[in-house]
């Protein structure tokens, strides 16, 4: 069994070890998943790396920035080191302090480092071999460093050795860390809405996890729990939703609430408190004037019984557990590279490619936002403590004809662009009001629709 040694920097943690010696030499284990599983330290280790350093060779200090930052486990098999770590979490009481401890292959212990944490060592010895275990891959663009001798550590060497890159790291007093302790988890983030949201989260001081099928399949039930429980985000973002072909009648909507409810109830299981679940216009019993939060819920596809089924249990979910919920209800999306099949990218592409495009219900009057409104929007909600349901929408009608002439006109394929006025069961007008997103979230969207297009079509005019 493992022995955990607490130190001054919460969450840095001294790990003593056993090892056994005979005639032979020694024996000795530095690593057990079940053992590490049972202690609550992240156990799902990526790479392994080991370094043979020269006497007086400081290396360090290194970390990787969100989203592929780490835990790391060091250890040392022959020599001896001093290590060293530097607390770059913003939001620790002992933010910019460090600690240092000796290792060596007499001793049987190894420190555990977590996220938000730089390391460094210097060689106490010629031939030292460090072991490092690491729970993200190497990545060189969230690869970072602080200068060694910035951050007030006496290394009590005058001359080291130390490489050029290392050399080149920037001072701790001009670092900007963006370990904010605000941990989300966004799923969908590969989506049309998805996409558009990583970056406004990173300027609102989150740190993004990406929850996407290349990472985690949400219906894996064992994939998500473990997913949870070795990121521990205090947000959740929920976006991940299917769009796909007939999504409206298709039967796997009730896969997704089920695999929604799941995922709510590993993040209060790792200690979650703030989560915001994407919703629809759907939800509501159409009129022609303006939908409002409390206006009748009257669902009448699939998709958005389904909503509305998710909707309710994760409100009653979040009140019995304390955690803080909010549902955006998106009214009509469009934005950057659809995919095919879906009106905006269906009228650029046959237009681009002169073919003519026919608008058989010009007529109909919906409320059309911009992606990277929405993701905006969905940004100010979840740093908010507004609750329950809010409408992601513009608060503005437009008609599929207009909709559609912005486009030919803007591509100068106006000759392309066949209108019609057919008959349509369809509601004749879906606009939501968003007097709740202005007053209540202080969001009023930044691009109207001609605005919007001029960045989407930017790629297809020469």
């Amino acid at each position: 069994m493992f022995t955990i040694h607490e130190t001054p920097l919460k969450g840095l943690k001294i790990i003593e070890t056993h090892n056994f010696k005979d005639e032979r030499g020694v024996f000795h284990k530095f690593f057990s998943s079940d053992e590490f599983k049972t202690l609550g330290l992240n156990y799902n280790f990526k790479e392994d790396y080991y370094s043979i350093n020269k006497k007086n060779v400081i290396r360090g200090m290194h970390f990787q920035i969100p989203p592929e930052d780490h835990d790391k486990l060091v250890y040392v098999t022959t020599g001896k080191i001093t290590d060293v770590c530097l607390d770059l979490r913003l939001n620790s009481s002992t933010y910019g302090q460090y600690f240092s401890i000796e290792l060596s292959e007499d001793l049987p212990k190894c420190i555990y480092i977590p996220s938000g944490f730089a390391h460094g060592f210097i060689s106490l010895e010629d031939n030292t071999c460090v072991h490092y275990l690491q729970t993200s891959c190497y990545s060189s663009q969230c690869d970072c460093g602080i200068s060694y001798n910035s951050f007030g550590y006496d290394w009590k060497i005058t001359d080291p050795i130390v490489s050029k890159r290392d050399l080149c790291h920037q001072n701790f007093k001009e670092f900007c860390s963006p370990f904010t302790g605000k941990k989300v988890v966004l799923t969908g983030a590969s989506g049309l809405i998805g996409k558009e949201t990583v970056e406004p989260l990173k300027q609102a001081g989150f740190q993004v996890y990406c929850l996407t099928s290349k990472n985690c399949n949400i219906f894996n039930y064992s994939d998500v729990e473990k997913f949870f429980s070795l990121i521990k985000p205090e947000y959740l973002l929920h976006l991940a939703w299917t769009t796909g072909g007939d999504y409206l009648t298709n039967p796997i909507n009730y896969d997704y609430v089920d695999a929604s409810m799941y995922m709510l109830n590993m993040f209060n299981k790792y200690g979650g408190k703030r989560a915001v679940f994407a919703g629809t216009c759907f939800e509501y019993s159409f009129k022609d004037t303006p939908l409002k939060e409390n206006d009748s819920i009257a669902p009448n596809t699939v998709y958005a019984q389904c909503k509305v089924d998710l909707f309710n249990k994760a409100k009653d979910f979040c009140e019995d557990n304390k955690i803080s919920f909010g549902w955006g209800r998106i009214f009509f999306v469009y934005g950057h590279n659809e995919k095919e099949g879906r009106l905006t990218q269906s009228v650029i592409n046959k237009l681009i490619n002169d073919e003519d495009v026919t608008i058989n219900f010009g007529q109909l009057i919906r409320d059309y936002m911009y992606t990277k409104d929405i993701a905006n929007a969905f940004v100010k909600f979840l740093s908010s403590s507004i609750q329950g349901a809010i409408n992601i929408c513009s608060g503005q009608g437009i008609s599929l004809e207009n909709f559609s002439s912005i486009i030919a006109k803007k591509l100068n394929k106006e000759k392309n662009l066949i209108i019609k006025q057919e008959h349509s069961n369809q509601p004749p007008v879906i606009i939501g009001d968003n007097s709740k997103l202005i007053k209540l979230l202080n969001y009023k969207p930044v691009y109207n629709t001609e605005m919007a297009f001029d960045e989407i079509l930017k790629e297809y005019i020469k």
